[in-house]
């Protein structure tokens, strides 16, 4: 480490950053100051010109200095604050009326999703940080509804920052001491580690213009942005199908007929639990412990998976947690163990929930409110348009009417679907777990273990993933999900 350098600054600035330190949200530290300032101005300096500009006009939008990110965005949310907005009746909040439902995960993803969440929402902390930057902005503007195109340009401009200090620290978690938690796990790839990709450091040297690298560099950070920004806070979907993203299907986030969004009470509750991983990123903590506080976990166990769009995901945590595996302390749980519960469990659900009856007319009452005219009449999956009194399959859950052809074609399809997924989807719920807390994976399995299990895993050429209950995990079943049936 080279030797600390010292200089002096103009009083001025001193004045300035003792009084941001005093009046603002950095625990009454200069350096707090200084190092917001310091990450802003690096941040600005890693982007092309290009990106700065536009940086610059979003920033311009959101009210605050030209080009960087507010500290406003990495200061502790101010819950008091927040629910005072939303407790002002004279403010204005979405019509009843005009709020979309929110799709089922089988509308959106297909029958393979029925119940479960998306592989690609394998993690909750994203969630939560977007949360907090919409959270953030309705307090600066307090204004409690936001467009969305407006929210997402904010996310897009705020999140890289989060990953490059969530990449800068260290965290290992309680439950895993001896193995290093990847934060940034599910945040999108900035300017600094998108450099390590292979699609990008092949592009450097090698005849390759220094114009062309960047140019391949920077297409790479946006394209990981937008589809960040795409999957936790959500996008509008093509022609009038409404809308998806983690936030809106996890019921944080209403959005109405014109793209305006607004949290619900559901998301207000969520922000009210301070994250010891947020935490530590507002203040540059070099190292943590824990991701949720298990206040968190029991909220999101309670109120979040618990609801009956997740149906098979909360028999799923129930099965994993339930006291029936764990009968032995060095009991684990291995990823083919795992697997076999999911395909049992979902298959068992898609059967009850998932049916198709044969009807002789359209039933418009179970059709989208939203279902376009041309489409309504149609087999959604081979376009063909139904004759007056034609025989169809309807499908109970969504109401989407079939040709009876379609229907083998599907249920052929599901199956090997759900055969081709079951690894990443039960891997996903694993790696959930674990960031909540409720399981630790273990790396290496101990010799206590039968050799079968580890021939077995080295046999179907997957990698030796093995899972343990943890105290938080076995806590969490006897006093919330062993109570409900």
């Amino acid at each position: 480490m080279g030797t600390p350098r010292t200089f002096s600054l103009e009083k001025t600035i001193t004045d300035m950053i003792d009084y941001l330190a005093d009046h603002g949200d950095y625990d009454g530290k200069a350096s707090n100051v200084i190092a917001t300032a310091i990450r802003n101005l690096y941040e600005i300096a890693g982007h092309s010109d290009e990106s700065r500009n536009k940086a610059n006009e979003i920033a311009k939008k959101m009210g605050f200095g030209k080009g960087g990110v507010s500290a406003d965005f990495f200061s502790k949310l101010n819950t008091k604050k927040l629910n005072e907005l939303f407790i002002d009746e004279g403010k204005q909040r979405l019509s009843t009326k005009s709020i979309v439902k929110p799709k089922l995960q089988v509308e959106l993803y297909g029958d393979g999703y029925t119940g479960l969440l998306w592989n690609f929402h394998n993690r909750i902390l994203p969630v939560k940080i977007v949360l907090h930057i919409i959270a953030q902005q309705i307090i600066k503007n307090e204004n409690l509804i936001i467009d969305l195109e407006t929210a997402r340009e904010i996310v897009r401009e705020v999140i890289p920052d989060f990953t490059n200090r969530f990449h800068d620290m260290d965290f290992h978690l309680i439950s895993e001491s001896d193995r290093k938690w990847n934060a940034k796990i599910g945040f999108p790839h900035t300017n600094e580690s998108a450099k390590f990709l292979p699609r990008v450091k092949k592009l450097e040297g090698r005849g390759h213009s220094n114009k062309t690298y960047e140019q391949n560099l920077d297409k790479v950070v946006e394209g990981s942005i937008s589809f960040f920004v795409d999957k936790f806070l959500g996008m509008k979907l093509k022609g009038k199908k409404g809308f998806r993203g983690a936030c809106f299907e996890l019921g944080f986030l209403e959005i109405d007929n014109n793209s305006q969004i607004m949290l619900t009470e559901l998301g207000r509750d969520f922000l009210k639990y301070e994250s010891p991983a947020l935490t530590a990123v507002i203040n540059s903590e070099p190292e943590g412990s824990e991701i949720f506080s298990k206040t968190e976990v029991r909220f999101l166990m309670e109120k979040v998976f618990s609801q009956d769009r997740f149906g098979l995901e909360y028999i799923m945590i129930k099965r994993i947690l339930g006291n029936e595996l764990w009968k032995k302390p060095e009991d684990v749980l291995s990823l083919d163990s795992l697997m076999t519960i999911l395909k049992k469990e979902q298959e068992k659900y898609i059967k009850n929930n998932t049916r198709y009856e044969k009807i002789h007319k359209r039933n418009y009452s179970l059709v989208d409110e939203d279902a376009d005219k041309g489409e309504d009449g149609q087999c959604p999956n081979c376009q063909h348009e139904f004759k007056k009194n034609e025989e169809r399959m309807e499908q109970t859950v969504t109401g989407r009417q079939y040709c009876n052809k379609c229907v083998k074609e599907i249920n052929d399809n599901l199956q090997k679907d759900l055969q081709k997924q079951r690894q990443q989807r039960a891997t996903s719920i694993a790696k959930r777990l674990v960031e909540m807390g409720l399981l630790s994976r273990q790396d290496e399995i101990e010799e206590s273990v039968e050799d079968e299990k580890e021939e077995k895993e080295s046999e179907m050429g997957r990698p030796k993933a093995f899972y343990r209950r943890t105290d938080l995990g076995r806590k969490v079943y006897e006093e919330i999900l062993s109570k409900n049936s």
